[in-house]
């Protein structure tokens, strides 16, 4: 039986995640049209629909429940086998695999550009980085360690790890240059004008911000929502509001002058970012060698 192409399989694993074309095309850094093109693919040589299209949403067929669970499976098998034997090439000092799961914001923008130093220091070592959100489970996923924030001093859902801190987070509210200029933001107050951009899990943090300016009780709606900070950060770019955003996601935007401070005043947010691996008695030497980097950086 002739296989579907690996790429629509791949689009369908991160359509089932997101449950949104256009989200998955924003992951894959694809356009909707060639994502919605590859799931009609899928779906003619399957023979069967792989997704219910909803107004808001897609949700998976019963079939395809099924099905999405195998492939994503298969396709982790054939990852981690591809990463293998490539490692192994070097006979005289086979290399072992550090598989690293991270949230797609902090992917690209901070950790991928720090990994050369890490190969550097600890050239037997490759690095597989997948990207995930939200709760994290090892084995399922097949990954040694996994970066995540967090609001909670001690987050109850990380009781079977440990957590190593990374780093705080320092908001800045910013906007593109002409937005800032058209709409003459000079002061905090002048934002309740403006079109403030949401975040879809920090609901309540345009609250926390105002209220760090004395501004409390106030009812904010959001005309752009976005479930990614790289998304938000894209929106406030190109002119559709003001978004709060983490100062190491946007440093090269802010020195190119695509992005610039709304308000001047940085925020300390409650949100912090943890290296997270599994609480064992044995650690293996390339998650201590690792965890011990990201220490030092």
């Amino acid at each position: 039986m002739k296989l579907p192409p690996l790429k629509s399989l791949r689009i369908f694993i991160v359509c089932a995640k997101t449950k949104n074309f256009s989200k998955a095309a924003a992951l894959l850094n694809l356009t909707q049209g060639a994502v919605s093109k590859q799931i009609a693919l899928l779906e003619d040589h399957l023979g069967f629909k792989v997704f219910e299209r909803n107004f808001q949403s897609l949700d998976l067929t019963k079939a395809a429940q099924i099905y999405v669970k195998k492939v994503e499976a298969a396709l982790l098998n054939i990852e981690e086998a591809t990463a293998e034997i490539i490692a192994s090439k070097n006979k005289k000092q086979p290399k072992e695999i550090l598989h690293i799961n991270v949230m797609p914001s902090m992917s690209h923008v901070w950790l991928v550009p720090r990994l050369q130093d890490f190969k550097k220091k600890f050239p037997q070592y490759d690095v597989l980085v997948k990207i995930g959100d939200g709760d994290i489970d090892f084995k399922k996923v097949g990954c040694d360690l996994a970066i995540r924030v967090t609001p909670q001093k001690n987050n109850p859902k990380w009781k079977k790890f440990v957590a190593t801190k990374i780093m705080g987070e320092e908001l800045l509210c910013v906007c593109s240059p002409k937005f800032k200029k058209a709409h003459k933001i000079n002061q905090a107050e002048d934002l309740l004008e403006c079109n403030l951009l949401g975040h879809t899990y920090r609901p309540q943090m345009w609250q926390k911000y105002l209220g760090h300016f004395k501004l409390k009780n106030l009812k904010i709606r959001h005309s752009h929502i976005f479930e990614h900070l790289f998304m938000l950060s894209e929106a406030a770019k190109n002119g559709m509001g003001v978004g709060l955003v983490p100062k190491f996601l946007i440093e090269k935007e802010l020195k190119n002058k695509e992005l610039v401070k709304a308000v001047s005043d940085d925020f300390k947010s409650p949100y912090t970012y943890y290296l997270l691996r599994l609480n064992q008695k044995n650690v293996p030497q390339k998650i201590t060698d690792f965890t011990n980097w990201m220490k030092s950086i």
